[in-house]
């Protein structure tokens, strides 16, 4: 998610979300650009989260169920010299 959020800040919401997925489906991961939520305010600062359950199954029995939030945030980061 570090990667997309960088790549969002110098490009549009649907680029970054086609960037998303393409990353999700090499990661091997069930997630699509549809699973999360992109934010990108004016001064190119893009936040990207997902909120999700998983369950702890132990002898094909459900233990615990868990809900899951994950955020990542960056600012677009001007050139220096």
């Amino acid at each position: 998610m570090k990667a997309v959020a960088v790549y969002g800040t110098k490009n549009t919401i649907p680029h970054t979300k086609a960037f998303l997925t393409r990353k999700m489906k090499m990661a091997g991961r069930a997630f699509t650009a549809k699973d999360f939520t992109i934010e990108k305010e004016e001064n190119n600062t893009t936040t990207i989260s997902i909120t999700y359950e998983d369950s702890i199954i132990i002898f094909g029995q459900v233990v615990k169920t868990l809900k899951f939030k994950v955020e990542k945030t960056k600012k677009e980061v001007a050139l220096i010299l």
